[in-house]
């Protein structure tokens, strides 16, 4: 006979095996209403998909907690749902369109659009058409290199200036990370997530404009003042940044 952790399992994975025969049901009867499919055809559709354990995380789930005992997600069920995120389907597999066009070129091909006026860009390719890497001596690098690194007219070179403003806009995101758990932490009502939200609530409302106002100041000081798109454009044209131990 099957002890009662083993029963729970099995009734989890029923459970499951339903939802996704409902989901798949769903889908397929709204794509079919979508794009209408003769009795002699046939209709396929592959749909990517990803298991996730449903379980309390009291119980060792993952993504799911009891909202009776806090009003805001647990650090570990965040972590699980930002990885759920990262781990989805690359957008380069999906196609688009009675063409086939490619989700991602299209981006690309938007985002190359949005180059910095003062930026040094180059294909990386020879006239006859062979790829070639980037290195001194080409006038693409060379021109990047001296944007990067002649001194202006406050003696700072760009790169000074970008990450003085930088570590300034990354200070000031951090007081205010950093205010934020402090008032969640503050805001413990017992059984009660009705008053933890209201008490957090009452803190954004007093304090929110304050710290928004000096994040978004930092970063327009940084994209103004810190050359920071023209900084960043030449320098993916001299390097490929790495973090240490990578």
């Amino acid at each position: 006979m099957p002890n009662q952790a083993e029963k729970a399992q099995a009734d989890q994975k029923t459970q499951a095996i339903a939802q996704i025969a409902n989901v798949s049901r769903l889908l397929r009867d709204a794509i079919s209403a979508a794009i209408p499919v003769a009795p002699e055809q046939y209709l396929t559709v592959s749909i990517p998909g990803t298991a996730i354990d449903t379980r309390d995380i009291s119980e060792g789930g993952t993504f799911a907690w009891d909202a009776q005992d806090g009003a805001f997600a647990p650090t570990q069920v965040m972590q699980a749902e930002g990885k759920l995120v990262d781990n989805m389907i690359p957008l380069s597999y999906v196609m688009v369109g009675n063409t086939g066009k490619s989700v991602a070129r299209s981006y690309s091909r938007a985002l190359d659009c949005l180059v910095a006026r003062k930026a040094s860009v180059s294909t990386g390719k020879h006239p006859n058409g062979e790829n070639d890497m980037r290195s001194p001596g080409d006038k693409s690098y060379d021109d990047a290199m001296k944007f990067l690194t002649t001194p202006l007219p406050n003696g700072f070179t760009p790169v000074d200036l970008y990450v003085e403003k930088q570590d300034a806009w990354r200070k000031a995101q951090d007081e205010w990370d950093t205010a934020i758990l402090e008032a969640k932490t503050k805001a413990q009502f017992p059984n009660s997530p009705v008053h933890q939200v209201q008490a957090y609530n009452d803190w954004n409302q007093a304090h929110y404009r304050k710290y928004k106002t000096a994040v978004q100041g930092r970063y327009i000081d940084w994209v103004t003042n810190g050359h920071k798109f023209n900084v960043e454009q030449n320098f993916g044209i001299v390097g490929t940044y790495e973090l240490p131990g990578a």
